[in-house]
């Protein structure tokens, strides 16, 4: 069978949005950015921080002064070799929690 393009695997659709959070990787490192892209369950976003697929992060969205932010965590999913200005073009995964041990 025919491969699909990436776009057509994906569970949920995407959303080109640029959302202000904050990502925070397990050892307390942060950066603020946007999103790339987003769904329901995943997005996209450049980063500066040095993550590995697998690595869990807290992802604080939307990033605001008021103070009435979503803390969730992710997964990452996917880290592209293409990178500019020293950033990272990241895929995430909302979860839950990670899993015990991580």
């Amino acid at each position: 069978p025919l491969a699909q393009p990436a776009e057509e695997r994906r569970e949920k659709k995407r959303l080109l949005m640029r959302v202000p959070i904050l990502v925070r990787n397990q050892k307390g490192q942060s950066e603020s950015t946007r999103t790339e892209n987003l769904s329901q369950s995943d997005f996209a976003v450049a980063l500066g921080l040095n993550l590995s697929v697998g690595d869990y992060v807290t992802v604080v969205c939307p990033l605001t002064e008021t103070g009435r932010n979503l803390e969730r965590s992710a997964k990452v999913l996917r880290k592209d070799t293409f990178s500019a200005r020293n950033r990272v073009l990241y895929g995430l995964r909302f979860a839950s929690a990670p899993p015990v041990g991580v």
